[in-house]
């Protein structure tokens, strides 16, 4: 079968029967793939779509097919898959770029206690790299990478978004800054690691988080691999529509599924503590003791490989 043509995310709000190219993308098109008026390409917008497309000679783009008939229309994958990463000194942007190709649907960058500090975090460089990587995966759905979190913040209440006053200077330049995140979530009345008392625990238990959440943690006992613990819950395709226990039921009806990755040294104790009294449960991302960046690239593979054996009868890894 013939290879699809190359493909160029647009997002929705930009599209039309003809529209103009932005400056990096012309030279995509013209430069890198070196398109000539007349030739086309395939144009996605990231929630599902995609059109074939020819460069004019105007330098912009025309569907060949109307907007509101695409030349392929796809569902989003469920469950959605969520990759939290505790930020490593080096090498995250190889983490978004993998997961992106594996297949995850959402990335949330966490700050943990024992992350290395860094002076900024580029959100638009990373936006690029996860859209440079959905379009050269061929993925019509695009993920999304979240603002940066802290870890207990985001541990606590996974379904909430960062406080919407957070880091407005950093938005602005497509950067955030380690200490305007603490400062804006600590305003914002998000709980901080070090704000944690025994006694606070206790309200969080009473109120877990929702869905599927598995917490990777490098040592401690009782701590299934996560791909057994999948098992587990999931003995099998149909385990999605009716679980054969309450646990295999409640999660099969989850729409999310969230894997938390901690830093180089490990979860806190108090963080470990907070998330565990939420309902997380922890998991082994395998033997022996792994990089963030291996661990987040490896349970990508396994959390994308697991889904897709939902709607199969055949497993695509061996039983643990």
């Amino acid at each position: 079968m013939a290879r699809e043509r190359r493909r160029l995310l647009i997002p929705p709000a930009r599209l039309a029967p003809r529209f103009a190219l932005l400056p990096p993308e012309r030279h995509y098109l013209t430069r890198v793939l070196r398109l000539a008026p007349g030739q086309g390409c395939d144009v996605v917008d990231g929630v599902g779509h995609r059109w074939g497309a020819v460069l004019t000679a105007a330098g912009e783009l025309a569907l060949e097919q109307p907007l509101e008939t695409p030349l392929e229309t796809g569902p989003a994958p469920t469950p959605t898959l969520e990759l939290a990463v505790a930020l490593p000194r080096q090498e995250v942007e190889l983490v978004w770029r993998m997961a992106t190709e594996l297949g995850i649907d959402r990335l949330q960058p966490l700050l943990a206690e024992r992350c290395q500090g860094r002076e900024r975090w580029p959100l638009e460089r990373w936006r690029a790299i996860v859209r440079e990587a959905c379009e050269q995966s061929e993925r019509l759905w695009m993920p999304e990478l979240a603002e940066p979190r802290t870890a207990a913040a985001w541990l606590a209440r996974p379904e909430g978004e960062a406080p919407e006053g957070l880091a407005s200077a950093g938005r602005a330049h497509g950067t955030i800054a380690p200490g305007e995140l603490a400062q804006g979530q600590r305003a914002a009345g998000v709980l901080a690691v070090g704000e944690l008392a025994a006694g606070e625990l206790e309200p969080l238990e009473r109120s877990p988080v929702e869905g599927l959440h598995l917490l990777a943690t490098s040592r401690g006992e009782d701590r299934p691999l996560l791909q057994r613990r999948l098992a587990e819950l999931f003995p099998s395709g149909s385990a999605m529509a009716s679980g054969d226990s309450p646990a295999q039921a409640e999660c099969g009806k989850a729409a999310r599924v969230r894997l938390a990755i901690g830093p180089e040294g490990g979860w806190s104790p108090a963080e470990e503590a907070l998330a565990l009294g939420r309902g997380w449960v922890a998991v082994s991302a395998g033997p022996t003791i792994l990089r963030t960046t291996t661990a987040a690239v490896a349970a990508a593979a396994w959390l994308t490989g697991w889904r897709a054996s939902l709607s199969s009868s055949s497993s695509p890894w061996p039983s643990p």
